[in-house]
């Protein structure tokens, strides 16, 4: 751990930490002087290793855990809760809740979704978006990218498995337009989701393209927090609406 967050950082050795006997002790002094950001860092990779760790230490019959790594992940989010500390610890990284309604209507279904379903691209570009989000406000632009990039690659995914034909250059807009074409959508609803269809052709890819899809010229983008969490949480309702409309459609076909 001590090394990872080392090479992460791009350090030779953790701040704070020269009195540090050991990795061990270095990550302890780090952990206790630690920023929010800092913290979560450590408390992100602890864990994600926590699994194999535990695995191993068991298989080599050094101890049995008290709990195990579900257990663990379980009183961890309930005490960041306790607290009312904005983070959740899901699907391998801390995720920051800006809200608990938006948080259990949008963004967990699209992670839960994307990781069950096999969108592995997507959710990785999913991931990253979030894990901008946290960084701040010099990281906004580039949630703003990983939002439109994950959208695109959901599409992408779908048109994968159904065979369906496209272009590797094609954008959001023309493979919106390929899928509503291919009966995603049922043509009596079609109607109906046309404002549906605006929101997704003109919301996340027109925001990333004014905001975080371009150079920044002369002075630097400034995407404020409020844009770049309405972006996740869209971004988020338009992978879920994606992924159960493809869903439905094979209940629909005879």
């Amino acid at each position: 751990m001590h090394k990872e967050l080392c090479d992460s950082y791009g350090v030779l050795a953790l701040p704070r930490t020269r009195d540090a006997t050991g990795p061990c002790q270095a990550l302890r002094l780090f952990l206790q002087t630690a920023d929010t950001d800092e913290a979560l860092d450590v408390i992100e990779l602890s864990f994600q290793m926590l699994p194999e760790s535990q695995r191993w230490l068991f298989a080599n019959g050094l101890f049995q855990p008290v709990l195990n790594s579900h257990e663990a992940v379980d009183k961890l989010n309930a005490r960041f809760k306790e607290h009312a500390i904005g983070y959740r610890f899901e699907q391998g990284q801390i995720v920051r809740l800006d809200s608990e309604f938006l948080h259990a209507e949008t963004t967990e279904p699209a992670f839960r979704l994307l990781y069950q379903h096999g969108y592995d691209g997507a959710l990785e570009e999913f991931k990253l978006a979030y894990k901008h989000y946290r960084g701040g406000s010099e990281h906004y632009d580039d949630c703003l990218t990983n939002c439109g990039k994950s959208l695109e690659s959901t599409l992408k995914t779908i048109c994968d498995r159904r065979e369906w034909e496209y272009k590797a250059s094609d954008t959001v807009s023309k493979l919106l337009d390929l899928v509503f074409t291919k009966g995603l959508i049922p043509n009596y609803l079609q109607a109906h989701f046309g404002a549906l269809r605006a929101t997704l052709e003109s919301g996340v890819p027109t925001i990333r393209n004014r905001e975080g899809g371009h150079g920044s010229g002369e002075k630097p983008n400034e995407v404020p927090e409020y844009l770049a969490s309405y972006q996740l949480h869209l971004t988020a309702s338009a992978i879920v609406f994606l992924i159960r409309a493809n869903e439905a459609l094979d209940k629909r076909k005879p």
